[in-house]
């Protein structure tokens, strides 16, 4: 289902800039440091399309959360089930990059890397099967 159960959850709320917007999209665990980023964290979102993976946003503001790992579960099951399923992160971008994002969610693989409070904006070349084992 497209819902996740309200005991799974776990929602945290950041105020957004004035000048963003806010944009969800979801990523299985592994694609997210094991589901353990959280609202109000900063991360760094790599896009990988066909033979090209490359970081797309720098230092991104993380604004909720939800799904991912249960902190508490009577239910080994339920908890095992949610900790390997997708979260959705949404994030606050400018106008221009939740366009990017969209179109990347549509059409590409997200993958999230969290960056400390110091981290300054990165850039990459970007990496393809050729260039990885350069």
């Amino acid at each position: 289902s497209r819902f996740a159960d309200p005991a799974t959850t776990k929602v945290g709320v950041v105020t957004i800039p004035k000048d963003m917007q806010e944009v969800s999209f979801s990523a299985e665990s592994q694609r997210a440091v094991g589901s353990t980023i959280a609202a109000g964290d900063k991360v760094d979102l790599y896009v990988t399309f066909d033979d090209l993976t490359k970081l797309a946003f720098s230092n991104v503001l993380v604004t909720k959360v939800q799904g991912g790992i249960v902190e508490a579960a009577d239910d080994e099951a339920a908890a095992a089930a949610a900790a390997g399923g997708s979260v959705t992160y949404t994030v606050a971008l400018s106008a221009q990059d939740v366009e990017r994002a969209v179109y990347v969610a549509e059409h590409g693989k997200v993958w999230l890397s969290r960056v400390t409070p110091e981290s300054a904006k990165q850039t990459t070349t970007g990496t393809t099967m050729k260039s990885v084992f350069k």
